[in-house]
């Protein structure tokens, strides 16, 4: 049985780095926590991390929907590989996602040679702010693979439906879990399994390929924000794009 919501894109994946939840609790939701929840971010660690994707319906019955290896330089930069899988096992497809510092959050569409815009990246290090985290509207401590965490709740008001965030301090606030319940009882879970701290090598990171951006997927996200009422989340949303745009522009 597949999630009701469908299996994540390589796109979708995106929500493990930029520290906003559009797949999961709506676009004007998670931007509004992602301007409160800046001042929680920390310098990044250097690191590589595996984490499983786990589907489980309303009866508890798990299906592993994919495999994510992460490499995140000291810089903020990071490079994200992900192995979809079928409910047989067998492979369903493949894809990366780079956040480079200073330039955006990209999807790779290698067969169509293409970059799709997904978010603005910048690095800017704070320390963290605990009582500010503990402040917000769920928290408590846990522990992911012997890290310790900070767990937040965002709730979507549509429909009381949440996804829980678990942060760890020591890891410049990397995200070493999420948990995201359906409105049927189903949920799914992307949580790390093992983390090898120091930096990736310019030949395991690789290079963000060279291609032409395509910004449609960000445009129809400003259009239903527009559509939604949240006319001062479209228009930074179009200052981002127009920035953006100059920026590649520079580039080339």
């Amino acid at each position: 049985m597949k999630a009701p919501m469908g299996k994540l894109s390589y796109l979708a994946m995106a929500v493990l780095s930029l520290g906003v939840f559009s797949t999961v609790v709506g676009l004007v939701v998670v931007n509004r926590h992602h301007r409160n929840a800046n001042n929680q971010s920390a310098n990044p660690v250097a690191l590589k991390m595996v984490s499983n994707q786990t589907f489980f319906t309303k009866d508890g019955n798990p299906f592993l929907q994919a495999v994510i290896t992460r490499l995140q330089r000291s810089d903020g930069s990071w490079k994200q590989a992900t192995t979809n899988y079928n409910e047989d096992g067998s492979v369903e497809g493949t894809g990366e996602l780079f956040g480079m510092t200073g330039q955006g959050v990209f999807g790779v569409r290698e067969k169509e040679q293409t970059l799709v815009f997904l978010s603005q990246k910048y690095h800017i290090g704070h320390e963290i702010n605990e009582e500010q985290f503990r402040g917000s509207p769920f928290t408590r401590d846990d522990v992911v693979i012997g890290f310790k965490v900070r767990v937040h709740r965002v709730v979507d008001p549509r429909d009381n439906t949440y996804v829980e965030i678990y942060r760890a301090p020591d890891l410049g606030a990397a995200m070493l879990k999420q948990v995201r319940t359906n409105s049927d009882g189903s949920y799914t879970v992307i949580e790390a399994t093992k983390i090898d701290l120091g930096g990736p090598s310019d030949n395991e990171f690789g290079s963000m390929p060279k291609y032409p951006v395509d910004y449609s997927r960000y445009e129809r996200q400003v259009t239903d924000a527009e559509a939604r009422g949240d006319h001062e989340l479209a228009q930074q949303m179009r200052q981002v794009l127009e920035e953006q745009k100059k920026r590649v522009a520079k580039s080339h």
